[in-house]
């Protein structure tokens, strides 16, 4: 729940809903990974949020031990995982600081929508952005049990 863009997406929502209690609807999308786009969904209230996030680092973080000779292994990660970039360096900024837990590069694109209306026509666009030729992409609904499959599919 510390990340940003998990912290703007509820202050938006508040704003626009009018309410104490107001529901996300995000989506997190992550490109070409072993010729893969990966989407994950994420609709909820701050407590469903934060349950379904901690599910989310849970599984990955098992699945970074139980995988361990996968060439996938280095970037099993989380929408919410973040490293220093060096754009600092270039551009002679301050480099973030470890203790930090959102740095300044991830590798997941958020997008913050308004409802489930929203994010149901995002997913009815998905398969014309998948570029390569024998690409394909995976949509996996987090949830407070953990990270479910809503699609996948081939574009061959």
């Amino acid at each position: 729940m510390d990340h940003s863009s998990i912290k703007y997406a509820f202050e938006n929502a508040s704003g626009i809903q009018k309410t104490d209690n107001p529901i996300i609807y995000m989506v997190f999308q992550r490109l070409t990974l072993c010729l893969k786009d990966i989407y994950y969904i994420l609709v909820g209230n701050a407590e469903q949020a934060k349950k379904a996030i901690e599910k989310c680092d849970e599984q990955t973080k098992k699945n970074r031990k139980e995988d361990w000779d996968t060439d996938e292994i280095k970037v099993l990660d989380t929408p919410f995982d973040t490293y220093c970039g060096g754009h600092c360096k270039i551009i002679g900024l301050i480099k973030c600081k470890l203790e930090n837990k959102n740095k300044c590069c991830g590798d997941w694109i958020p997008h913050e929508l308004k409802s489930q209306n929203e994010i149901d026509e995002f997913i009815k666009t998905i398969p014309s952005k998948v570029e390569h030729p024998h690409g394909r992409f995976e949509i996996w609904d987090m949830t407070e049990n953990g990270l479910i499959l809503h699609l996948t599919t081939t574009t061959m």
